[in-house]
Parts: C-alpha cells; structure tokens; sequence
C-alpha cells in the first residue's frame, strides 16, 4: 500500500479502515500512509462525503472507529476490532494513578480524567472550566490531553455547542470526549502485550512490507 492509492469520499476512508484496523489521519513518516496523503481532495469545502475535514467529525460520533490523537500525538483511526491490541500495548493493565505515581502522566492528565468518573461525555470548554485550566495553561491542557489520548484513557466523540452567556451557541463548536471504556461500550478484552504488539507488527507489514522498525513503532507505541 502506498500514498498513490487515493481515496476521494467518507465511504473509501472507511471501507479502508476496515481493511487494515487502523490509519494515521494527518502527517507523514508512518509505515502506513495517512489520510493526508492519500487523499488529493479540497479541505474544508463541507462537504460530508468529500472533505476529509468532516470525515473524522463523522466518524467520531459513531462506535466502530476510534479517532483520536493515538499515533506519535497526531490523529489516527483505529478500527474497534483493534483496540484491545493497541489499549494493551499501550497502557495494559496499569491505571491513570499508576502512571502517574510512576511519573509517566502528568499532574494536568491526571486532573483531567478524574472528572470523566462521575461524567460520561466532556467537551474541551467544559473539561478547561471543571479543571480550572485558564489561557496560560494552554500549553500544561494541551500535553495532558495528548497524554491521555495517547495511552488511549480518552477518546474523542465528535462535536458539542458551546453556549454563550446570553444563551446562544457560539459559531464554533467544542470537541467532545469520554473514555475509551465508555466509548467501547462494554468490557475491552484483554490481550496479552507481546502478542498484541506482534499482532501489530505483523498487520502493518502485511500492507507494507518495506516498513521499517522506526516506522512501524511510531503506529505501535505510545
């Protein structure tokens, strides 16, 4: 599989998706191609079908593909028949208060996802007022959420209003989030980390067999 295969509507994106579980959505480097790259269409034209700007919007608010910041802190979708090999790889069996007891979640992470537990859906505004996050902690939100994504804890689930003090929406709407858990919609299996990994590597060699090993942990780990 290379970049000069193109897709040009929602319904290829997906259909690919399905055919190989999982697929950066911007940048470059993978050892699978991203969406970027294999799409020569206009962004931003609002389209549904045809602006792959509105493709991760779509597929955000559904239950068979994950998309979120999950590979080297860029966007990616991953295929829900995957996501027990790619939770295990990336945080296994260790919680939020593991990582962060071990210094490998930050305070701002840690802050975050605690208030998913009595909240089943947030979107960014009410996430940054929950957690008191003001404008000069854009920087300490912004890692926390890559953190947090990154080790698939969150996950997004498409867009929300953002409602003004006089009670009309604002023009631009916030992203929304839940837990993997909550997106998944029942119990992940469990799958055993090396197997898992093995079962990665193996499924991105099978469409790019000249991928190199820097290539293919940039989709593997977090």
């Amino acid at each position: 599989m290379s970049s000069t295969e193109k897709i040009t509507t929602y319904t290829e994106m997906v259909a690919l998706i399905r055919k190989i579980g999982f697929l950066p959505y911007l940048g470059k480097g993978f050892a699978l191609p991203s969406v970027q790259e294999l799409t020569d269409n206009e962004w931003h034209d609002n389209n549904e079908e045809t602006d792959p700007w509105k493709w991760r919007v779509r597929i955000a608010e559904t239950n068979e593909i994950a998309y979120s910041k999950v590979f080297s802190k860029k966007s990616g979708f991953i295929h829900r028949d995957w996501i027990a090999e790619f939770l295990s790889v990336r945080r296994g069996e260790q919680t939020v208060d593991d990582f962060y007891e071990t210094g490998s979640l930050s305070q701002a992470a840690k802050s975050i996802y605690a208030l998913f537990s009595p909240r089943k859906i947030l979107a960014t505004h009410e996430i940054k007022a929950l957690a008191n996050f003001g404008s000069q902690d854009k920087t300490r939100f912004e890692n926390g959420m890559n953190e947090l994504m990154m080790k698939m804890y969150l996950t997004t689930r498409g867009l929300r209003l953002i409602i003004g003090a006089n009670g009309e929406p604002h023009s631009w709407p916030s992203t929304a989030y839940s837990t993997m858990e909550d997106w998944y919609g029942s119990a992940i299996p469990k799958v055993d980390v090396h197997e898992a990994e093995e079962k990665i590597r193996e499924r991105i060699l099978q469409f790019n067999p000249q991928a190199d090993a820097k290539q293919i942990l940039k989709l593997i780990r977090p």
